[in-house]
């Protein structure tokens, strides 16, 4: 016997019918990775520094910056098929032979 699943993709497909990811998820991907480095930022801030106050600032202050270079990184990895899988290389292919 068998079974088949069907899965809904309810994301965004590129025109080259690729998955992407929404904006939406890059950015909640973007605030949990700036809470852990902040956390890790801080905690090796007052490792070599011995200054919770010195710590916190270097790790508070480093947030925005990082989180907008991940998101910035982020969508732009998105449009790279590198690693996508089949349809990806195809499209590559495709590409670079129009050229």
């Amino acid at each position: 016997m068998t079974f088949v699943t069907i899965k809904k993709n309810s994301g965004q497909v590129s025109s080259a019918g690729i998955p992407t990811d929404r904006p939406i998820r890059s950015l909640a991907k973007a605030l949990s990775w700036r809470a852990t480095g902040s956390l890790d930022t801080i905690l090796l801030s007052w490792f070599f520094i011995g200054d919770w106050s010195v710590a916190a600032a270097i790790g508070l202050t480093e947030v925005v910056t990082k989180m907008i270079l991940f998101y910035g990184h982020e969508r732009i990895w998105n449009r790279i098929t590198l690693g996508r899988g089949i349809a990806a290389q195809a499209t590559e292919t495709d590409s670079l032979l129009s050229t």
